[in-house]
């Protein structure tokens, strides 16, 4: 999802991916300064992290026989993320600047997320002001991480990649083996959000190893679907994502970022 797909999907897609934006940052940078058990030292109390930790469980047994996301920090509120960001400050300035600045925005966005807000239409000036707000934080975030990787400021890249299974691909884990198990005729969705340092649109697209095949040709749709096939049977079936501007270069052939996931296809019994 770009800025125009936000724009186009409206306010509350642009809140959803800032907010996710956010929560990977906190956990990609407090992870490496803190450790595996990052979570423990984050800011917020044992209290809060342990409401975290039972949405988790209540969201596995809801979903059972579905796998959920793994990531405790996508169970804390949205109250929850100021919290950690202003106690850690010192590591974040580097991306966002200012904390006071920091703090207006992150208000702001709070009293959008309040569903009191949510019973009217949102007036024009406002809408404007989320995708502004939000596109200035995932922004702020992408030329951060285009320090660690000066390409990134030139291609988009694939933030995320979601399969209705409940697998998470990121920027940081971009293949992932789903250990689940699929038969013909079976149907598997993605949802792709991206990032273009230029703000403009980009195409997905869907394909599988080991013979090239694509499922779904370049599109501007970020909802993507997979429908199994008997020539989809093997120990391994690696599905692909890949993304890529419409500018006339690519990081890569003729495409700039791409995610993969692994499902094992067997014959129905």
């Amino acid at each position: 999802m770009t800025t125009q797909d936000a724009y186009h999907q409206g306010p509350n897609e642009a809140l959803k991916a800032a907010e996710n934006t956010l929560r990977d940052l906190i956990k990609e940078v407090l992870s490496e300064k803190l450790g595996a058990d990052w979570p423990d030292k984050c800011g917020v109390t044992p209290e809060r992290i342990e409401i975290w930790k039972q949405r988790k469980e209540d969201e596995r047994k809801k979903i059972r026989g579905r796998g959920i996301d793994e990531r405790i920090l996508y169970y804390a509120d949205f109250y929850d993320l100021p919290v950690i960001l202003k106690k850690h400050w010192p590591l974040f300035e580097p991306c966002f600047g200012k904390w006071k600045t920091m703090e207006v925005y992150l208000d702001k966005l709070e009293d959008f997320r309040n569903p009191e807000a949510h019973r009217r239409e949102l007036f024009p000036h406002e809408i404007h002001l989320i995708l502004g707000i939000t596109g200035e934080i995932r922004t702020s975030v992408t030329y951060f991480r285009s320090q660690k990787k000066p390409e990134n400021k030139f291609f988009p890249i694939l933030e995320q990649v979601v399969d209705s299974l409940g697998n998470i691909a990121t920027t940081k884990d971009k293949s992932i083996n789903t250990h689940r198990t699929l038969h013909p005729g079976d149907r598997v969705s993605f949802i792709a959000t991206a990032w273009d340092p230029k703000g403009e649109a980009c195409e997905f697209r869907l394909w599988k190893g080991p013979d090239y095949k694509y499922i779904v040709d370049w599109t501007h749709d970020p909802v993507l679907e997979w429908k199994v096939t008997e020539e989809d049977i093997r120990k391994e079936q690696c599905i692909y994502i890949s993304l890529r501007s419409l500018r006339k270069y690519h990081a890569s052939g003729d495409e700039d970022d791409i995610m993969a996931f692994y499902y094992i296809v067997l014959p129905k019994e």
